[in-house]
């Protein structure tokens, strides 16, 4: 398993010289667990079920006769109100799409919903995930490795580019793989 660029070099500003590998990977693994998570995008659908489960059936009595107002003039809203409205497993909206992003907010400029109910439409489009989740994971062996190579001399490696300039750099690219000839039919 390839590392990520993050993980490396949050590795590196934890790395300590005369510490046994082991030991000193651990302290590393335990520091890298304590980061804070990670806010993301969530792009799971979701519908009206999820928001009378979250939010109570008080919540969706005001919010959808407002939707089912303004739907009646703007096919936008008829459409994303009717995925909202479908608990079937293709219904539901994306909340973190930026278009759904954008139509609530635009509903809550136009007055139509209030600024704690865009707020509790718009939660269900982000979620935190783990420090390690969001920058592709690791484990304690990977780390081991990683940290047994930083006790090595670093020898840089070198590529020439076509003007004769040296580039040194940390990590050489990975090989191009020839693309074949396209052929011609006869």
């Amino acid at each position: 398993m390839r590392m990520k660029p993050a993980v490396r070099e949050k590795i590196r500003s934890l790395h300590k010289r005369g510490v046994p590998v082991a030991t000193h990977a651990q302290e590393i693994y335990d520091a890298l667990e304590a980061l804070p998570a990670v806010p993301q995008e969530n792009h799971k659908r979701i519908n009206i079920r999820d928001v009378l489960a979250d939010h109570g059936a008080d919540f969706v009595d005001v919010i959808i006769p407002k939707l089912q107002a303004v739907a009646a003039e703007r096919p936008s809203i008829q459409i994303a109100l009717a995925a909202f409205q479908d608990t079937g497993p293709d219904g539901g909206l994306d909340m973190a799409h930026a278009e759904t992003v954008r139509m609530v907010r635009a509903l809550e400029a136009a007055g139509v919903l209030t600024k704690p109910e865009r707020q509790a439409l718009l939660t269900y489009g982000r979620t935190e995930v783990s420090w390690r989740d969001a920058n592709g994971g690791y484990s304690l062996a990977a780390i081991e490795q990683y940290v047994q190579g930083l006790r090595k001399p670093h020898v840089p490696a070198v590529i020439v580019d076509p003007d004769d300039d040296v580039i040194e750099v940390d990590d050489p690219p990975e090989p191009i793989e020839p693309t074949p000839e396209p052929t011609v039919p006869e």
